[in-house]
């Protein structure tokens, strides 16, 4: 019913054009116009192909159905209907850079539109990647301040099972787990 359409927009990052390619139909265009959008324009295959995929879940209405039914998170007092809601209604272009450091920490937020990768310590499977850039992606939405709110402490998912926004996080990295099409 709905041919798929290839859609070419040009942006401007580090002042070189760059192309990016969004294969979607013509029914996620009329739905989707609002949405959080990584950019990346490094060398790195797997933070590349991690992007992407991350990319792909925020576009995914099930990526927040799935948020709107989890119970209530800790670490904030939004419930997840709420989270689910900002998330998907943000117009956000939030740019990936990439350093190399063995001693340094995993990623680096630097303002509301941008943070940064370790490509020595982000992990090389995919899913697990998905699940870095996704939780990194909500914190560099917070520091924006007026929606998304949640007191940063240093609990993992492991200490607090639905910690907010680590399970966010690992929502991507389900996803992600489910929907390969090769390992």
């Amino acid at each position: 019913m709905f041919e798929k359409s290839v859609f070419i927009r040009i942006v401007r990052v580090n002042t070189l054009p760059e192309i990016y390619i969004i294969k979607i139909t013509q029914q996620q265009t009329l739905k989707r116009f609002i949405m959080i959008t990584l950019l990346f324009s490094g060398r790195s295959a797997s933070v590349m192909k991690a992007v992407e995929k991350a990319n792909e879940i925020l576009a995914s209405d099930t990526f927040y159905e799935t948020i709107a039914a989890l119970p209530q998170m800790s670490n904030t007092t939004l419930s997840s209907a709420e989270i689910a809601k900002i998330l998907k209604t943000t117009d956000r272009k939030i740019t990936v850079d990439t350093f190399w450091n063995p001693f340094g920490a995993t990623t680096k937020t630097m303002n509301s539109y941008r943070f940064d990768v370790n490509t020595n310590k982000i992990s090389c499977v995919t899913a697990y990647a998905v699940n870095t850039l996704i939780n990194q992606t909500i914190q560099v939405i917070a520091l924006l301040g007026n929606k998304i709110n949640f007191s940063n402490s240093e609990h993992y998912n492991e200490e607090e099972e639905n910690a907010f926004p680590w399970r966010i996080g690992e929502i991507a990295e389900i996803i992600t787990r489910k929907t390969r099409r090769f390992a």
